[in-house]
């Protein structure tokens, strides 16, 4: 097949599958679980309605199987498997006659291939995710990357203005940082950098955003429970992240911006994070090692 054939036909196979599976992707568990047991069924009333016929339709049992493989668990496919092969197994006796010994052979071997199959599923799924951790997360600090904070914190603007809720935006740089590289080395920057992002995460919530944007310069994203407690919110951090770096054995600080964004305020992130950027600068200068706040976006 010429170049330009495949490369046509795999852009159709493409343009028909991506989607599809970032359909079940998205799909909630419960929703995985409807689909999965609904692919089932239909698998056995086809294979029933066929059977006459001589057509077996068992080998399709495997499309509901990976899915629940890849999308729910190893044991919830092993699970499914084990009933698709008893069905299997029943059809063959019920309605072709096969020896009943025969079928407990067919049944074992189904169930052995299944586990070997659904094993592949799952082991290469979490293969996947690790690897697509390993591409949203910074490999010193375990911060979100640049670009994997910047997509996360678009969403929750986005979510938090469709619902009315206040977050408060901040941006960090590490007073003192660069004199460590240039005294120690960079292998004890980078312990620094590891040590302050561990106990940075440890400190932060789940639903909290904290992403490396470069060198020694941090933002964090945070919702808030009301407007009123943002300034609160930011100077409890900042002790925070300075006792994260004090415990770093180097003379480490951290200069902090922080302002608002409320619903009301444009949801450009660009413009936010250049809000905070200088909110920061100016605790840097006014003496580093400290917090800048507004109440609003400046």
């Amino acid at each position: 097949m010429p170049d330009e054939q495949r490369s046509a036909w795999g852009g159709s196979l493409g343009a028909v599958f991506t989607p599809l599976k970032n359909w079940l992707e998205a799909l909630p568990t419960l929703a995985v679980w409807r689909v999965v047991i609904l692919g089932m069924a239909l698998v056995f009333l086809l294979d029933y309605l066929m059977a006459g016929s001589g057509v077996r339709l068992g080998p399709f049992y495997l499309l509901p199987i990976c899915l629940a493989c890849w999308r729910l668990s190893f044991r919830a496919g092993l699970g499914l498997g084990f009933v698709a092969a008893i069905l299997v197994a029943i059809m063959g006796v019920t309605i072709t006659d096969i020896p009943v010994g025969i079928a407990l052979g067919n049944l074992a071997m189904n169930v052995s291939s299944i586990g070997v199959l659904g094993g592949i599923v799952a082991s290469f799924r979490r293969s996947v995710e690790q690897e697509r951790v390993f591409a949203r997360r910074d490999g010193i600090t375990g911060a979100l990357t640049r670009q994997a904070f910047e997509q996360q914190a678009k969403s929750m603007i986005e979510a938090a203005s469709e619902q009315g809720r206040p977050l408060l935006l901040a941006y960090l740089d590490l007073d003192g940082f660069k004199i460590v590289n240039d005294r120690h080395g960079h292998e004890a920057g980078d312990q620094v950098l590891k040590r302050f992002g561990n106990e940075a995460r440890a400190a932060l919530r789940r639903e909290d955003c904290f992403g490396r944007m470069g060198g020694d310069e941090f933002a964090l994203l945070v919702p808030l429970p009301s407007i009123e407690e943002a300034q609160e919110t930011a100077e409890r951090l900042h002790r925070r992240f300075s006792a994260a770096l004090a415990n770093t054995a180097h003379e480490v600080t951290c200069s902090m911006g922080a302002h608002t964004i409320t619903p009301d305020d444009e949801p450009y992130l660009d413009e936010l994070l250049r809000r905070a950027d200088r909110l920061m600068y100016a605790a840097k200068n006014g003496g580093k090692n400290g917090l800048r706040f507004a109440m609003a976006a400046p």
